[in-house]
C-alpha cells in the first residue's frame, strides 16, 4: 500500500521579521491567492454597477462612483500585498487577521450596489474599517516582534488608523446620507502614509515580484 500523505504542518506562531527581497523560490501562499480572489469579487461588483450606469445613460455619474469604490478596493489590496511581501509568517495569528481582512472586502463588495444606486456608503465604510482593523493589528504585531522596523511599523499603524477613524467619523456625521467625496478624504490621507513612513526610518522594501517598484 502507498504511504499516507504527510499531515499538513500548522505553524502556531512564528516571529515576524522582514523577509529578504531576494529570497529564492518564493511563491504566493494558498491563503494569499484566496485573498486575491475576494478582491476579484469586489472589483467585479463595482464593474457590474458601472456597466449598468453606462447602459442607463449616466456614464459620467457612474464613473465617479466607480473610481471612488475602485480606489478603496485597490488601495486595500496594495496595503495588504506590501505588508505580506515583507512579513508573511503564515502562522495562526497571521491567517486569522488575513481572513478578517477578507471578510471586510466581501462586506465592501456587498455595499457597492447601495453606493452606486443611492449614494449610501455605509456598508462600504464598514467593510473598509474591518480591513483596516486587521491590517493595523498586523503592523502593531510587526512593531513588537521586529525591533529594526518598529518606528516605521508604528507609523503605518497610526497613519492607517487615523484614516480609518476619519472615515468612520465622516460616515457617522452623514448618518446614512450621501457623502461620496467626503468619505474619501481620509482615504487620500491613508494613501500618503507610505510616503510619510518611508523617510528617515527603517525602510522595508516589498518583494519585487509581488509589488512593482521604481
Amino acid at each position: 500500500m502507498p504511504d499516507a500523505a504527510p499531515a499538513a504542518h500548522i505553524r502556531i506562531r512564528v516571529r515576524m521579521t522582514a523577509r529578504p527581497i531576494d529570497e529564492p523560490h518564493r511563491v504566493s501562499s494558498p491563503l494569499e491567492l484566496l485573498f486575491d480572489l475576494t478582491f476579484v469579487v469586489a472589483v467585479a461588483a463595482a464593474t457590474e454597477q458601472f456597466a449598468h450606469t453606462i447602459v442607463d445613460g449616466h456614464a459620467m455619474d457612474g464613473l465617479v462612483a466607480f473610481l471612488q469604490v475602485f480606489f478603496a478596493i485597490w488601495w486595500a489590496w496594495m496595503n495588504f500585498t506590501w505588508f505580506a511581501s515583507s512579513y508573511d509568517t503564515d502562522d495562526v495569528a497571521y491567517r486569522l487577521l488575513t481572513m478578517l481582512q477578507m471578510a471586510g472586502v466581501l462586506v465592501l463588495a456587498a455595499g457597492v450596489p447601495a453606493a452606486a444606486d443611492h449614494g449610501d456608503y455605509r456598508a462600504i465604510t464598514t467593510g473598509y474599517l474591518i480591513m483596516r482593523l486587521g491590517l493595523i493589528a498586523q503592523w502593531l504585531r510587526a512593531s513588537v516582534e521586529d525591533p529594526a522596523s518598529r518606528r516605521t511599523a508604528i507609523r503605518y499603524a497610526v497613519g492607517i488608523g487615523a484614516a480609518a477613524v476619519g472615515a468612520a467619523a465622516v460616515g457617522a456625521a452623514a448618518a446614512g446620507a450621501y457623502y461620496g467625496q467626503g468619505y474619501y478624504v481620509p482615504g487620500y490621507y491613508g494613501a500618503a502614509a507610505p510616503i510619510a513612513c518611508g523617510y528617515g526610518y527603517y525602510y522595508y522594501p516589498p518583494y519585487n515580484r509581488c509589488v512593482p517598484t521604481p
